[in-house]
């Protein structure tokens, strides 16, 4: 029998285009979860909360403390914001995922790469300006690491690897105890809801 860990705590959910941002869990997986400390990805501790327009997650990983927060800013745009608090190892990376993308076009600095079979691995954001991945704008002064496919571990069949249907592309930026910030952008306006303001 498998579980799946409760590693990927960040999900936006769109009305009119469906999962914006999220794409489940995975097993003994560091690069599915949202944080990462060195080898330590599993929390273990957390709360959601949710006010005025703001959804925020706080997650506890030995003595480190980490939150994530998503602020709706006009309607098409949001802000995410990471913050940490505690000594944190050299290696430590916030990372945002997009649900399966196949087909799209990734665009950074003034390039195209199409999202098909082929893997990629571009730094993007800070220096290198805004980004692109398919309908989907970002801004952020950090610089970002995009990969595709990343695909989840399935621990009930062989190849113990998710089918293609199943990648998301993962967007990730190093932690060294400053908070990170990126804007989305979608066309469409952007309505989340949190745990904690679901309809009973």
């Amino acid at each position: 029998m498998c579980h799946y860990d409760l590693q990927n705590h960040l999900s936006i959910w769109h009305d009119s285009s469906g999962l914006v941002v999220g794409g489940g869990n995975s097993v003994h997986d560091p690069r599915i979860s949202t944080f990462r400390f060195g080898s330590l990805y599993l929390a273990d501790s957390g709360s959601v909360s949710g006010k005025d327009g703001t959804c925020r997650a706080e997650l506890t990983y030995g003595s480190i403390r980490a939150r994530v927060e998503i602020t709706v800013e006009d309607g098409r745009t949001i802000r995410i914001a990471a913050r940490t608090a505690g000594t944190l190892p050299p290696d430590s990376e916030f990372a945002i995922h997009l649900p399966y993308r196949r087909g799209d076009i990734f665009r950074a600095s003034q390039r195209d790469t199409p999202l098909e079979d082929v893997g990629l691995c571009e730094e993007a954001g800070g220096d290198t300006g805004g980004f692109t991945v398919g309908p989907l704008a970002f801004q952020s002064s950090a610089a970002w690491r995009v990969s595709w496919p990343e695909t989840p571990v399935d621990g009930y069949a062989v190849p113990l690897r998710l089918p293609l249907e199943s990648a998301v592309v993962r967007l990730a930026a190093r932690l060294d105890g400053t908070p990170v910030e990126i804007r989305l952008t979608v066309e469409e306006q952007l309505t989340p809801r949190c745990r904690s303001e679901q309809p009973s």
